[in-house]
């Protein structure tokens, strides 16, 4: 009888930031692998109707790199993932909305 093997399963993703507020804020610095994602909500309701929710992702010298969420909504919340992405990034956030994020990779 042949020996089978099993493939072992990919290792969870860890958590590389997560973030929540409202206003204007940016990250601390985080490096990621090639691939990773941005999974985040936000809620306008303080704001009295639809807001701004915003995400651009700059590269650790603070160039930017990407627009990764632009939303104009009352709610909102997606997942983003990032490919062929990998090295030192932070987020800059900018709403009028409550928000929360995480990045995992």
């Amino acid at each position: 009888m042949a020996a089978t093997t099993k493939a072992a399963a990919p290792p969870a993703p860890r958590t590389l930031l997560q973030l929540s507020g409202s206003g204007i804020k940016k990250s601390n610095t985080f490096t990621t692998g090639d691939e990773w994602t941005l999974s985040y909500s936000f809620n306008c309701s303080s704001f009295g109707g639809q807001g701004n929710f915003a995400v651009t992702e700059y590269d650790s010298t603070g160039m930017p790199t990407d627009v990764l969420v632009n939303e104009l909504a009352k709610s909102g919340k997606d997942t983003v993932p990032q490919h062929a992405d990998g090295g030192g990034h932070y987020l800059e956030i900018n709403s009028e909305c409550t928000w929360s994020l995480i990045v995992t990779g």
